[in-house]
């Protein structure tokens, strides 16, 4: 089970020389599959099944497991660019808490978030469903941090047409974040009410069948691109939302050569991981369409 994927894109105390990494929380016991079949990535298992099992019926457990989760994530907050949460989340009900006190923690300290699959789950439960509408109660709460910033991070949520719907029938409010709505052609929706609301469309040829971790994929270089974006933004006076819009645009792009590469322009025996290894040049196009 994988729980968060974090983008920092400086040099790192812990690895000297890495200008930008990429590390993943995860279950202690999904820690060592990531490792064998990715041994670059850098993961840091959190907690385990063990802890998750002797929490079911005792609330003091239930909540040091809880607690120290949030502790974890908590001290690499300062050092992150983006937080991606929801590839591999699972719908454990802890979990599920730990991962909404996290999701509050990045907001107060204005890191930007994007959400995907089982955390868009979350959203659309009514215990959960106005955490994004009260993002500014949580940026308040570090008043002084938020003074170096012109405005809240970006938050984007980059669900299907099911997941959308699910959403909106909750009643979530969904009126401060970005919409990547993925489909035949993705769609990009902001809805940030001080802005004028904008639609744009993907065209990008994707691949001819659906497969396993392409929205993964989309997911994270939606990460990439906001948390690139969000360095530069302290830097603006303007045009945030048309910026986060075409960085969005430009990561659907890429998700779709992706899917597009991995069937090999068209064969039905999609991979995404096959994609991927072409992601390089995928990224260029993705350059030229924001340009």
């Amino acid at each position: 089970m994988q729980l968060f994927l974090l983008l920092n894109f400086s040099k790192s105390s812990n690895n000297h020389g890495i200008h930008s990494y990429v590390f993943f929380g995860c279950l202690s016991s999904a820690s060592l599959a990531i490792k064998t079949y990715s041994p670059e990535l850098m993961v840091s298992p959190f907690y385990s099944q063990k802890d998750l099992e002797d929490a079911v019926g005792d609330t003091e457990r239930e909540e040091l497991l809880i607690k120290n989760g949030i502790s974890t994530i908590g001290k690499a907050m300062e050092r992150l660019h983006c937080l991606i949460i929801g590839p591999g989340l699972g719908r454990d009900v802890r979990v599920g808490k730990m991962v909404t006190q996290v999701m509050k923690m990045a907001m107060g300290a204005n890191v930007p978030l994007v959400l995907d699959a089982d955390a868009l789950y979350l959203l659309s439960l009514e215990r959960y469903s106005s955490i994004l509408e009260n993002r500014h109660y949580y940026s308040q709460q570090n008043s002084k941090k938020q003074q170096q910033f012109l405005s809240p991070s970006p938050i984007v949520l980059t669900p299907n047409i099911v997941e959308y719907r699910r959403l909106v029938k909750a009643g979530s409010k969904l009126d401060d974040a970005i919409i990547v709505l993925k489909g035949h052609h993705d769609t990009v929706l902001t809805l940030l009410p001080h802005a004028t609301r904008q639609r744009m469309v993907c065209r990008e040829v994707g691949g001819m069948k659906r497969c396993g971790g392409i929205g993964d994929v989309l997911a994270g270089c939606v990460g990439a691109f906001v948390g690139w974006y969000w360095i530069g933004v302290k830097n603006m006076s303007s045009s945030q939302t048309m910026l986060t819009s075409a960085n969005n645009s430009g990561s659907t792009s890429i998700a779709g050569s992706v899917a597009s590469a991995g069937t090999g322009g068209g064969a039905a025996s999609a991979s995404t991981s096959s994609g991927v290894d072409l992601s390089p040049q995928n990224v260029k196009n993705g350059e030229a369409i924001l340009k």
